[in-house]
């Protein structure tokens, strides 16, 4: 062979991996980039295949994970989310980027102390550092939604007189107390005591939560207990929630069992409600009364 020609061959292929190396983190970092514009366009899963395949052949690269770790967070997997960026974390512990998305993925968990904790770190390396003054107000305001809130209490009274056949009558009068507290922004609690007193007299104590959901509508749970009854129920479960069916109209739903002295007794409780104007609306039910 000739010789020149012999060297030439020799330096293009001792050439080639030098020339094919920047071609591969060119197509990396395309790839990497059309994740990010899947992720910021809402097609989390299309980014999600792009990063899981990309670290198919970079499983340590903690930019990757992080990023993966946003998309399962935007999908609501916060237990995958949490996994990945605490992978991401001990390739790079010093990565200020993944600390940041560390601290916002422990408040959307609920975990706000962590978070906080993860943020404070993130002051004392870089005070300013970008997008960390909106995580610490993230995180506090989710501290303070977290927070139980007392937002209503009450008092009533009543009274009543109800005549017996014969001429025969008695008066009975009723009393009651609530307080009202948000637990957490989608969980309310309602603790009322009620008083009645008729020849006899009793004392309830009723607990109420209410959850509301994410989609249009609500659920509950109640009981309620009645120390040493003479008329009202010994004890009682309740379950029932509300479903809208129309910007206007809602649906209500709702089951409740009452033990009794001597008896038992299960309410159902179908209706609707209908919305009239911003401050009126008209409801019907049906109640079907089961005893046991």
């Amino acid at each position: 062979m000739n010789p020149r020609l012999a060297a030439l061959l020799a330096a293009l292929l001792l050439a080639q991996p030098a020339l094919a190396q920047p071609a591969l983190v060119q197509s990396r970092g395309e790839e990497r980039e059309a994740a990010q514009e899947a992720y910021g366009a809402g097609y989390f899963a299309e980014a999600e295949a792009i990063l899981r395949r990309l670290l198919e052949k970079a499983p340590a690269d903690a930019d990757l994970l992080r990023r993966l770790a946003n998309v399962q967070a935007a999908q609501g997997d916060l237990a995958g989310a949490q996994e990945t960026i605490d992978r991401a974390l001990a390739l790079a512990p010093a990565d200020l980027d993944v600390q940041l998305a560390r601290a916002n993925i422990l408040a959307w968990r609920g975990r706000t102390g962590d978070a906080r904790a993860q943020a404070d770190a993130i002051a004392l390396a870089q005070p300013d550092y970008p997008g960390l003054a909106d995580a610490q107000n993230f995180i506090a305001r989710q501290q303070q939604a977290r927070s139980i809130r007392l937002f209503s209490a009450g008092i009533g009274a009543g009274i009543s007189r109800v005549e017996f056949p014969g001429g025969s009558g008695d008066t009975w009068t009723m009393a009651s107390g609530a307080i009202a507290a948000s637990l957490t922004p989608a969980v309310r609690a309602v603790l009322e005591v009620e008083h009645e007193r008729r020849a006899l007299s009793d004392t309830r104590l009723a607990l109420r939560a209410d959850m509301l959901r994410q989609t249009s509508g609500s659920l509950f749970i109640s009981g309620s207990v009645t120390p040493s009854p003479d008329f009202r129920e010994s004890w009682s479960v309740g379950v029932g929630g509300e479903e809208a069916l129309g910007t206007q109209s809602t649906l209500l739903l709702d089951g409740r069992y009452a033990a009794y002295r001597g008896d038992d007794v299960f309410v159902a409780r179908l209706g609707v409600r209908q919305t009239l104007g911003k401050s009126l609306a008209l409801s019907a039910r049906t109640i079907n009364l089961f005893r046991r």
